[in-house]
């Protein structure tokens, strides 16, 4: 799926979706009479089409057809939010509304406001719409209940999702990486080959190649490979990176809980970490020393930690084997 600007070409598509998703999707909470009133099927095109100009409006492509569109307008009306009948409970929604809000902090907008259907209300509560009010419109003598819901844009949360890595994640996530330690206190330089050269190793587990998405953009990534510590196979998180522009929103802490969720389930004890010591700490890492755990280099104890995945977890002792990949 791609997400895009709307453009005239789409018009006929997105009145088509627009009529079928209402009568397939939005009839489970209105009635045929209130449905065919808000969609009836003599739509003006030209009007349509005009309706979007002025407003930033985007589409949500798939296989070359139109599986959902949105749009917002210069004052941060979220006007219209449509997801294709088949296409419902796939992340099109989500990523439309992420779409809208990340071009509405762009313009320094400070509150998104829309006017919700029953059948969106739970959707757009789940992501910090506050209902202020309940309201009937009328159309075509048919009475419409929705819901007036705003979001505070200065104080919520950036929203994203975290994902496996796909193949074709690859070239973006090489960007990310280089972008992200370009302005890092201490970086090699060569963190986006390192990925490069581990994805063909046999430490690598895909699992644990991990991306945060936002509006269809990747915004960060994070990789945990195989070490050993002894004879004990853990894990290294090695690297973490996240767009400058994201940074302390929660991204990393989000991709860490993820990757580390993921080990615990894959069977693994502990993760090592060489980073920051006031960075790390807050997610649970502490200095490897105090298990009896060395890095294989000089460096400082507090920049060398581990985190137990399971509160019970034995750690092993010992001197941390990395792959061949990291020139150690």
């Amino acid at each position: 799926m791609i997400l895009r600007e709307y453009c005239s070409s789409d018009c006929r598509e997105t009145m088509e979706l627009f009529y079928d998703t209402v009568h397939r999707v939005n009839r489970l909470d209105y009635t045929s009479e209130q449905v065919e009133a808000w969609a009836p099927a003599d739509r003006d095109s030209a009007a349509w089409n005009d309706s979007f100009f002025g407003h930033f409006a985007v589409v949500a492509v798939q296989s070359e057809k139109i599986i959902g569109f949105a749009d917002l307008t210069k004052d941060g009306y979220l006007d219209r939010l449509y997801v294709h009948a088949d296409h419902q409970r796939q992340g099109v929604a989500f990523a439309l509304l992420s779409c809208l809000e990340r071009e509405a902090r762009k313009r320094a907008i400070s509150f998104i406001e829309t006017h919700a259907s029953v059948t969106a209300k739970p959707f757009f509560e789940k992501y910090g719409y506050e209902t202020f009010r309940e309201q009937s419109v009328v159309r075509k003598g048919q009475t419409l209940t929705n819901f007036v819901m705003r979001k505070n844009m200065a104080f919520s949360p950036l929203l994203f999702k975290v994902r496996q890595e796909r193949e074709e994640d690859h070239p973006a996530v090489y960007q990310v990486i280089k972008r992200a330690f370009e302005e890092a206190e201490h970086a090699d330089g060569n963190e986006q080959e390192l990925v490069e050269a581990l994805r063909s190793s046999n430490a690598f587990l895909p699992q644990l190649s991990l991306v945060a998405e936002c509006a269809g953009e990747i915004i960060g990534y994070i990789l945990f490979t195989k070490v050993k510590i002894n004879t004990a196979v853990e894990l290294a998180l090695a690297p973490l990176a996240v767009l400058p522009m994201y940074q302390r929103k929660g991204v990393g802490k989000a991709l860490m809980e993820k990757g580390h969720c993921i080990a615990r389930k894959l069977g693994f004890h502990c993760c090592i970490v060489l980073g920051s010591e006031k960075y790390y700490p807050k997610a649970g890492y502490l200095p490897a020393g105090k298990f009896g755990i060395s890095a294989p280099f000089e460096v400082p104890d507090q920049n060398f930690m581990v985190l137990k995945l399971c509160e019970d977890a034995v750690l092993p002792s010992g001197t941390v084997l990395y792959a061949e990949e990291f020139g150690l």
